[in-house]
């Protein structure tokens, strides 16, 4: 049954959701793993982090950041992040995998995940951290230089803004980062597929998005599709104008972060853009579509923006179908 292009966003939406059952894996996985960090002589506390903690992670959910605050006076060094992880492996199960990564400990804890999907597999990203004031916190990197973070303030952010939209921010946010992943590359130095850009920042772009414009809103009611597209313009301008991007307790130079910086970008910010501009004229396509009474059509439109992978997978087959045709009817005449 062809969708109409409310119930495709409506369903687009609902599958970006993270199944109940992995945030659920998620926050019993952090109680297990919390209890074993705060045996560790200086640890202060736990404190859950990242897009899960913002209830702003998509489907499917593949990590959960766990903060580890240190006590007060605690230095952050490469031998302090050594010796956690030896205390770890010393106290988790004994078929846990534990994984050097750029500023955390990962963890995936052993045993199939009962209820989750077959594209779920939930693991968990511990980072030492140590309160610096107030709500800035500093972390480690591989390279051993600390950096900043203000989780907190993050979260605050997210909270605010969503509750300014009548709850759109976070359901489109999670299609935008969506969008993101389908549009992943294989990166050989890495030998994993990366995405155009982190989820973090694609979160951050959104922040000062007016949900409001061009939509005829009436009070808790928006036009989710028009939203959407105006959402992909507003983040294709950021980038294309090499916008300064405004995260919690500092800025991030879009340009910067996307230099290939020894292989490990994926996309240049060239290419970025052109995705971003890709997506913005499907999406204002099947918002035209829509307008002049022709839903099946701007479906159509909207699944060019949101499953390119499927698209050039249905499109390989095509081909592929033809050439054995081809073959077929030549060997034939033959």
């Amino acid at each position: 049954m062809t969708q109409t292009p409310a119930t495709y966003l409506t369903s687009k939406i609902n599958n970006a959701m993270p199944t109940k059952s992995s945030v659920d894996f998620g926050q019993n996985g952090h109680t297990s793993i919390s209890k074993k960090l705060l045996s560790f002589p200086l640890c202060e506390k736990t404190l859950l982090s990242g897009s899960y903690k913002r209830n702003t992670a998509n489907k499917p959910l593949n990590d959960v950041d766990i903060l580890m605050i240190m006590k007060c006076g605690t230095r952050l060094t490469k031998q302090l992040r050594a010796e956690i992880r030896e205390h770890v492996q010393k106290n988790l199960p004994d078929k846990a995998t534990l994984q050097n990564q750029d500023k955390s400990i990962g963890i995936d804890l052993p045993g199939r995940q009962v209820g989750l999907d077959s594209d779920e597999r939930v693991t968990f990203d511990v980072i030492p951290t140590i309160v610096v004031k107030d709500n800035q916190l500093q972390i480690l990197s591989r390279g051993g230089e600390t950096i900043d973070t203000w989780p907190a303030l993050a979260t605050e952010k997210v909270k605010e803004r969503d509750e300014a939209s009548a709850g759109y921010f976070r359901k489109l946010v999670r299609v935008l980062k969506t969008w993101n992943k389908h549009n992943s590359r294989w990166n050989p130095k890495f030998k994993k597929y990366k995405k155009p850009l982190k989820s973090f920042h694609l979160e951050v772009m959104c922040y000062d998005f007016d949900f409001t414009k061009d939509t005829n809103m009436t009070v808790g009611q928006y036009d989710a599709r028009k939203i959407l597209g105006n959402l992909f313009e507003h983040v294709h301008t950021k980038l294309s104008t090499h916008a300064i991007v405004a995260a919690p307790g500092g800025n991030v130079d879009m340009d910067e972060y996307l230099k290939n910086l020894d292989g490990k970008r994926a996309f240049s910010r060239e290419e970025v853009v052109a995705l971003l501009n890709k997506a913005k004229t499907l999406a204002k396509q099947a918002v035209d579509l829509e307008s002049h009474n022709r839903p099946y059509e701007a479906t159509a439109k909207w699944k060019e923006v949101l499953e390119p992978e499927v698209l050039e997978q249905t499109q390989q087959n095509k081909r592929k179908s033809e050439t054995v045709s081809t073959i077929a009817t030549k060997t034939t005449k033959r």
